[in-house]
C-alpha cells in the first residue's frame, strides 16, 4: 500500500492546529514544516522568504514545525510538534528559537510578541512542569486538550474547529 492513514506521527497534532488556523481564525499560518514534508516559505506582508539552514555568521538556525500570526493581537506562535512521549525534547527544542526570533521573524514583525509551544499528539499526558510549554494536546481517541494558558484566540480557534 503506498498510501495509509497515520496515526503515530507528530505531525498530527500540527496539521490538526494548522487546519484549524486556515478555517477561518484570527490566526494564519506563516510558515509550516510539517515532519516528513518539504520545508514551506516564510510569508511576511509583503513577500514570501526561504529561511535559511544558517545565518551570515554560520550559526544554525532551528525552524520551529508551525509559526502563527495573529495580526489582531500582534502575536506570533512558534510551535514545535511532538508526539507525547517526546514532550521533554520538544521543550528542549523551543530554546535555541531566538535565533529564528531575532534573524528572521522580527525583523518583519517589529511590534509582534512572539511565544514559543509545543503541540502534542498521543495519549501520554505530561506532567504539571512540562504542561507549562504545551499549547495543545490531540489524542489517538481524538479529544483535545488546550492549555488554560493559551491565547485566548488560539482556544476560540480550537473550540470553534472542533464544533464544525
Amino acid at each position: 500500500m503506498y498510501w495509509h492513514y497515520d496515526k503515530l506521527s507528530e505531525k498530527n497534532g500540527t496539521i490538526f492546529v494548522h487546519l484549524a488556523a486556515e478555517s477561518e481564525s484570527e490566526y494564519t499560518a506563516i510558515y509550516e514544516n510539517h515532519g516528513g514534508c518539504e520545508r514551506g516559505y516564510f510569508h511576511t506582508e509583503d513577500k514570501v522568504i526561504t529561511i535559511p539552514k544558517r545565518t551570515n555568521d554560520d550559526i544554525e538556525i532551528a525552524i520551529p514545525d508551525l509559526i502563527l500570526k495573529n495580526n489582531n493581537e500582534k502575536e506570533i506562535l512558534l510551535i514545535e510538534g511532538k508526539k507525547s512521549e517526546n514532550v521533554q525534547l520538544g521543550i528542549q527544542e523551543l530554546e535555541p528559537y531566538y535565533i529564528i526570533e531575532n534573524k528572521i521573524i522580527l525583523k518583519e514583525y517589529v511590534d509582534y510578541k512572539i511565544d514559543r509551544w509545543v503541540v502534542l499528539y498521543g495519549d501520554i499526558v505530561p506532567d504539571i512542569f512540562q504542561k507549562e510549554y504545551v499549547l495543545f494536546q490531540l489524542f489517538s481517541n481524538g479529544k483535545v486538550w488546550i492549555n488554560s494558558k493559551a491565547p485566548r484566540d488560539f482556544k476560540n480557534m480550537i473550540n470553534k474547529f472542533i464544533a464544525n
